[in-house]
């Protein structure tokens, strides 16, 4: 499988190129920069996406994000003492188990 190259990039790809656009140096078979998508005059391809998108951060997400947040703290508060106390019985047969071998 190969890509074909039309003849206008061939004469045109004797060596790595600068993208106008974003200054990185790219390789001379490549038709388009990886780091902006634009050609090698500079252009934007046809439908892209604008170079800032804008951000969807809305009150939903970052309420729902806070709930999560409590929701996973309130759970360790709850579940730590029996942890602990787990730990502790579990610490204490250990000990146990020593003192008895010796």
């Amino acid at each position: 499988m190969s890509d074909q190259m039309p003849v206008s990039d061939l004469e045109s790809s004797a060596g790595p190129w600068t993208c106008p656009r974003c200054g990185r140096e790219n390789k001379a078979a490549w038709t388009t920069c990886p780091g902006c998508e634009s050609g090698r005059d500079g252009r934007p391809p046809s439908g892209s996406v604008p170079d800032h998108p804008v951000r969807r951060t809305g009150g939903l997400n970052v309420l729902l994000g806070v709930l999560v947040l409590a929701a996973l703290v309130g759970l360790v508060v709850w579940l730590a003492p029996t942890v602990w106390e787990w730990v502790a019985e579990q610490a204490t047969t250990f000990w146990d188990w020593v003192d008895s071998r010796t």
